[in-house]
């Protein structure tokens, strides 16, 4: 119960990563507003997760949709500790010349505007001692074969955790990222099962722990940086990727 008393507003909540997270958030005992663009999806989240989990459609791209969502948070709960910007988009799987301008706009607007706009938004009503949690990727790191827009715009927010933390430290406010590689969820799990055996066996063969990650590996990171466990910790990029960035 390393949550109680606390409110936590995860993006993307109706899938993958955040809904992973806002299930465990929730055990842990928080408050749990989720977001996302499909309406229907979120709903049947917030049903499944708990009956007192405020579901709340919002595409984070769009400002003052994301003024309102966090309005009505603010609304239900008073306020907001910890925030997860886990929305995203399924990146274009192309090298820099084979990359369409629209794919890379919106891999960028989802991950990059959307943490901007929901991050500045949530501020004034997180107060000290709260926490944001970013979530990055392993190509930010390493870099990733065909994946020139999620690896630019995962890199914008690696550079924002630490310039927030900076920023931020002096309000109490803590700032960090988790770094996911390879990991099934409803977005990727078409690549994983239709990647020739070759390639899958090559990316298992470059993780050294030998497997792929799971959606709960990544919550467990997000709650660790959301509690008090961590509260010595800001401007950290965690790579939860089974080795492969090392």
């Amino acid at each position: 119960m390393r949550l109680v008393g606390k409110v936590a507003l995860i993006t993307g909540g109706g899938t993958g990563m955040g809904r992973a997270t806002a299930e465990l958030f929730h055990k842990e005992g928080a408050k749990v507003a989720i977001t996302g663009r499909r309406e229907g999806v979120l709903k049947k989240a917030a049903a499944a997760i708990g009956d007192d989990v405020l579901a709340l459609p919002c595409d984070v791209t769009n400002e003052p949709a994301v003024i309102r969502m966090v309005e009505d948070v603010v609304a239900e709960f008073g306020h907001i500790d910890v925030l997860v910007n886990s929305a995203g988009v399924n990146p274009s799987r192309a090298e820099i010349a084979e990359t369409d301008l629209k794919a890379f706009r919106d891999t960028m607007e989802a991950s990059a505007t959307g943490t901007f706009l929901v991050t500045r938004t949530v501020l004034p009503s997180m107060p000290e001692g709260g926490s944001v949690v970013l979530i990055g990727s392993a190509a930010a790191i390493r870099g990733w074969p065909a994946r020139f827009s999620v690896t630019a715009a995962k890199g914008a927010v690696h550079a924002v955790t630490r310039q927030l933390a900076r920023s931020l430290g002096k309000d109490g406010i803590r700032v960090n990222l988790v770094s996911p590689g390879a990991t099934r969820t409803e977005m990727t799990q078409e690549l994983f099962e239709t990647m020739p055996k070759e390639a899958y066996d090559r990316l298992i063969a470059e993780t050294p722990l030998g497997r792929i990650g799971e959606a709960d590996d990544i919550a467990k990171a997000c709650l660790f940086l959301a509690s008090d466990e961590a509260s010595y910790i800001t401007g950290a990029i965690l790579p939860v990727d089974g080795g492969q960035s090392a």
